[in-house]
């Protein structure tokens, strides 16, 4: 009994003497009458046929001991008459060295546990007629994820309950305003009315409202309890999305095409807003809110619009139909959210403190500010019990107060890092010691995590696991399960299972499944950001240590187009990462996929190729304009060696920098120079081919850029690719 601590005695309500085995059998089955407990019980008529001095093995030496297990089966059999069976083996052979027993005709027993355990499960879960399959559709699907989400989120919230219930209210006095002037919101009062006119906003409309903390803070968690919450009364109607949930629910139309699902039943009505652009879908639904005003208040609450991706057009392929999208980082990401909403219409959205670009973009919207402060002390001592008590553990008073005195006590996902890292440490005697040494922000403790964490692994699980980190800091948007152990194998040979398996053990906690709905693709990423900047600063200090990452990626990508077809707008990123320039541009010029790159990327890819400098300040000093001109040979001019890309079917009458079509009329087309140095160099070359063309010039063999390729420079800059920059191999 000294072994067991005193509130284990007391939960259990231990009984002095007795083995953890018992006290197992008799809290688990007898006291509560467990109907999936069964009782196996071997016939000892199989001693018989063992040397005696083997016995004691099966049997107890004294008499008190023979007399309790007896009388425990006695009482066994009475409380369940039918979890109770009997089985007779014998005895195969004794090993002569060790002794040991093996025993045989076990075939009753394990017909028996297999019965048992069939009927338990079909008791809890019955059988059921085949029903036909009902339809499920992509808004069913995204609906469950987001409560799954909800579910999952709320777990760990404690107190709140003012914030919860201000952001509830919606009264513009518990909101701040200009708290995003730092950010331009106040100064640019034109562009709020020109957002105000394009959404046909009134004055009697509910502002945009902003819910704004810092990373690590809680912001999904208080917007999934504010769900519950709006939930228990029937007099409001709520939408809500969780943009961080999946793949396919960061996109824009996704959110928006939910949001109509939302407000409009008239399915015929519906499908026609459906095929309009982001923009337009959203200012229809605002249009017919206003023609048919909702009845009760009305919540639309998206969380992380920091995370919004925005559509950016279709392209169809032999295939499949492959929808492209810009990052949150593009202007154009938040141009659907309107900066108001018609009367009684409250919509509350979500953003770090950290995503400026998404801040400048909310700031032009004016919109009033909730921002989330550090959990209270009630509500940090409530997790630490809570998450430690999940596990049967707990800590001291003194133990509990020095964790929650910790300033990064008050961040939530601190907190919970921290008490996994208490629960599973093993030294009680030093545990308060090991809580003084805490660090007491998110990024040095995760840094401290992932530092033991290389600590403790086995030397060939380190490999693993240190590779896994960069991998997933490289890849952005987070790999497939079944692609980490080959890019961590060699020779397209994939680790060992056991060792993969290890390895996202020891990971469990930072990594979270990102599933994309339409494709049923999965991904594995970080839980936060704060995750990748931890991975940066133990492993990947300086800039350079993250080229061999990308040049794994890339290779690894270009070289399987069977991969999900997000990975197609990775191979260039990877590639420009890695500097594998001449690849980068024979991927944009020749390979099929890079068809499925907007315009607009491929453009920017493709012009940070040039070599930038100036060709001359004013053209008019340069004796000859053809001595700095890029053209091409007539073999390439007349498309001769053909290609997927109009650069190569009619070069001159196509953009030379994203390659769109621009026709034999001088509209939108910019003649191209280069710089003296190219031009001493490949003034007689074809800029495609290299071939030589002498100093003969063809007629109308220019090349042309778009309007929107000059990016703003016209002229002035030498538009050679240098492709000499390449990466050196992966070590």
């Amino acid at each position: 009994m000294d072994d067991i601590s005193q509130d284990i005695q007391e939960k259990y309500e231990w009984l002095y003497g007795s083995s953890i085995t018992f006290m197992e059998v008799l809290h688990a089955a007898y006291r509560n009458k467990n109907p999936n407990a069964a009782f196996f019980i071997r016939d000892s008529s199989f001693l018989k046929e063992l040397p005696s001095d083997l016995n004691h093995r099966f049997r107890q030496d004294d008499e008190f001991s023979r007399r309790q297990i007896q009388l425990y089966k006695e009482n066994v059999k009475k409380r369940f008459p039918d979890q109770v069976f009997t089985y007779k083996p014998e005895v195969e052979s004794v090993d002569k060295t060790s002794s040991q027993v093996k025993l045989t005709n076990l075939e009753e027993f394990s017909n028996q546990v297999l019965t048992f355990f069939k009927s338990a499960i079909s008791k809890i879960y019955p059988l059921e007629e085949v029903q036909p399959e009902v339809e499920v559709t992509l808004m069913d699907k995204l609906e469950e994820e987001q409560n799954l989400f909800i579910d999952y989120k709320t777990e760990l919230v404690f107190g709140r309950q003012i914030e919860i219930d201000k952001l509830k209210d919606c009264s513009n006095d518990n909101f701040q305003k200009d708290c995003l002037s730092e950010y331009g919101g106040k100064n640019d009062d034109k562009s709020y009315e020109e957002l105000k006119e394009k959404f046909k906003s009134s004055d009697d409309d509910e502002l945009l409202k902003l819910i704004l903390a810092e990373p690590g803070m809680g912001k999904s968690a208080v917007l999934a309890k504010l769900v519950q919450k709006i939930q228990e009364n029937d007099e409001n109607d709520l939408f809500y999305h969780f943009v961080p949930v999946s793949a396919t629910t960061r996109e824009s139309s996704i959110i928006i095409k939910r949001m109509l699902s939302f407000f409009i039943k008239d399915e015929k009505e519906l499908k026609i807003l459906e095929e309009k652009l982001p923009e337009e879908m959203i200012i229809s639904l605002l249009a017919y809110l206003r023609k048919n005003p909702v009845k009760k208040r009305t919540y639309i609450l998206i969380d992380a619009v920091n995370e919004v991706i925005i559509n950016y057009c279709m392209l169809l392929d032999l295939y499949n139909s492959l929808l492209k999208m810009r990052s949150s980082g593009s202007h154009e990401h938040l141009n659907w959210l309107p900066p108001t909403f018609p009367k009684n219409i409250h919509c509350l959205v979500s953003c770090n403190t950290v995503h400026q670009h998404t801040l400048r973009k909310l700031a032009a919207k004016q919109p009033l500010v909730f921002s989330l402060t550090p959990l209270d002390k009630e509500s940090v001592l409530n997790i630490i019990d809570y998450y430690l008590g999940m596990f049967n553990k707990k800590l001291d008073s003194h133990q509990k107060q020095l964790l929650s005195e910790n300033d990064g006590a008050s961040t939530p996902l601190w907190l919970r890092l921290a008490c996994e890292e208490l629960r599973i440490y093993g030294d009680f005697n030093t545990l308060s010691k090991k809580i003084e040494l805490l660090p007491n922000d998110l990024k040095t403790l995760i840094e401290d995590i992932l530092k033991r964490l290389q600590t403790e692994a086995a030397i060939e699980n380190r490999k693993a696991l240190n590779g896994t980190l960069c991998l997933l800091y490289a890849a952005r948007t987070g790999l497939s399960e079944d692609d980490i152990p080959v890019l961590l194998g060699s020779e397209n040979e994939p680790i060992a299972p056991l060792v993969w398996a290890e390895t996202r053990r020891l990971l469990k906690q930072f990594l979270r499944i990102i599933y994309e709905t339409r494709t049923g693709y999965e991904r594995i990423d970080f839980i936060h950001d704060s995750v990748r900047l931890a991975v940066k600063s133990v492993l990947l200090p300086e800039s350079k240590d993250t080229i061999k990452w990308h040049y794994k990626l890339a290779n690894f990508l270009l070289n399987d187009a069977k991969k999900a077809p997000f990975s197609v707008d990775e191979i260039p990123y990877h590639l420009e990462a890695s500097y594998q320039r001449g690849k980068l541009l024979d991927f944009m010029r020749k390979n099929p996929l890079s068809q499925r790159i907007p315009t607009y990327d491929r453009a920017q890819y493709v012009n940070n190729l040039k070599c930038t400098s100036f060709v001359h300040s004013n053209l008019s000093k340069v004796k000859s304009h053809s001595e700095i001109e890029m053209t091409v040979c007539h073999i390439c001019q007349t498309g001769m060696k053909g290609g997927l890309n109009p650069i190569f079917n009619r070069p001159t009458e196509a953009c030379y920098i994203c390659g769109q079509w621009l026709g034999s009329g001088h509209l939108n087309k910019n003649k191209i120079y280069m710089c003296m140095q190219h031009s001493n160099m490949y003034r007689h070359n074809c800029v495609l081919c290299n071939s030589f063309q002498g100093s003969m010039k063809q007629k109308d063999n220019n090349l042309y850029v778009c309007h929107q390729c000059t990016f703003g420079y016209k002229y002035n800059l030498c538009n050679y690719l240098d492709t000499t920059n390449e990466s050196v191999e992966e070590s």
